[in-house]
This record gives C-alpha cells, structure tokens and sequence, in this order.
C-alpha cells in the first residue's frame, strides 16, 4: 500500500528528527519502506496509525527509558552526534563518590542544567561514579549532580552559592 500525504509527512519529519537526509529524494517504494521501518521499529513506540492525520512521539521520563538504547549516548553533550567529529575541547573526567547512589548525572553551564549526562560506575568500585566531558579550558564552568533524583554536590571539591542561594560546584578554568 502506497503511503498517503500524511505517511510522506511523517516520515520526512522524522527523518529529519534524526538528522538524515529528507526522503523527498527518495521513490515512493522506499517512502512506504522508511516509513514501515520507522513504525515497526523495536526501538520506537508505534509512531502512529497510518490511518491517523494526528502523530505524535511519545515523552518519557528519565526513568522510563530503556538504558539499553540511551546508554551509548550518556557522555555526549547536547549538539554531538557523530564519533567522526573530534570533541572540540579537551577531555576533563569527573568523579563523584557516594556509596548508596543507583543513578547519578553530572549537570552544569555546560548542558544547560538538563541532566543531560549519565555517570557510569567506576570498574570494580561500588561508590566512585565518573564521567567524561568535554569542558572549555578558559571557561570556569558550575555544575552539580543529580544522584537519585536528588540535587546534590561534592563538598569534598570547591563550591559556591549564587545570586539565588543555588550551592554549586565549580571547576575553575585552567587559562
């Protein structure tokens, strides 16, 4: 079956959600196979009906992803997309210790405060989480973390409160 205004719609829409090329370019057999691949996907919800005009994508919360499809993509900031491009500044890891935590995120000036960055537990390490960003050296960047859904910082590293009574961690710039 041939997809209608609506199906071409959707899956240009989608696919430009994802960065690839329009499907414009593309014959009206590979239309209907983008979009069959998009909707049936193991790693989608069903995008819509095909006999629906309305789609939407679903909106999950932090704890109703998957990491099994989210994981890979953890320490990138937002902007990054491809392993080709070299990260344009250097690589600072960051750590934090804390012996109860299940999930813990690193969030500053860096990603715009969304908790955008997943700690990963240190190899053979019960408490120390890390994390590798890609920081602007002659900046001095604010951050904290998120561990368990709970705002938290390292008072083992330098801190400060700001104009709003916010307690933050800092890394000072190195230039």
């Amino acid at each position: 079956m041939a997809p209608d205004k609506h199906s071409r719609s959707l899956s240009q829409t989608v696919m430009s959600w994802f960065g690839r090329a329009s499907t414009t370019s593309l014959a009206p057999q590979q239309q209907a196979a983008a979009l069959t691949t998009l909707s049936t996907s193991p790693s989608m919800v069903s995008l819509a009906s095909q006999t629906s005009s309305l789609y939407t994508l679903p909106s999950l919360l932090p704890d109703q992803v998957d990491d099994k499809f989210t994981g890979y993509m953890d320490d990138r900031l937002p902007g990054s997309c491809s392993d080709d491009l070299a990260p344009p500044y250097p690589p600072v890891t960051m750590i934090y210790e804390h012996a109860q935590a299940k999930r813990v995120y690193i969030t500053g000036d860096f990603d715009q405060w969304t908790a955008s960055v997943r700690m990963e537990r240190a190899p053979g390490s019960s408490s120390t989480f890390h994390a590798t960003l890609h920081l602007d050296p002659t900046k001095t960047h604010v951050y904290k973390f998120v561990v368990d859904g709970c705002w938290a910082i390292d008072p083992a590293r330098p801190y400060r409160q700001d104009n709003q009574g916010n307690v933050n961690n800092i890394l000072y710039s190195t230039k």
